[in-house]
């Protein structure tokens, strides 16, 4: 998530929606101390979002969609 574009899009701004980095972190804490695997994409996802800083571009999906496949063919 880009926090600084997420800050200035005019649409979260109306409705007063905002989310952190921080909170995201908070919760991938939260996933990784479980016992069921995690597929944490972060780290795929960073600098290419859409203009509103949330959403992701065609490029990241596809390549959550690949990280998410190669998680799961480890798994069997």
């Amino acid at each position: 998530m880009d926090e600084e574009r997420l800050s200035t899009y005019p649409h979260f701004q109306r409705a007063q929606i905002t989310w952190s980095n921080t909170d995201i972190g908070r919760i991938a804490e939260f996933l990784h101390a479980q016992p069921e695997p995690v597929v944490d994409t972060r780290g795929i996802t960073a600098g290419l979002h859409l203009e509103d800083g949330v959403h992701l571009t065609l490029a990241e999906q596809r390549a959550v969609a690949v990280t998410v496949v190669h998680a799961l063919a480890e798994l069997s």
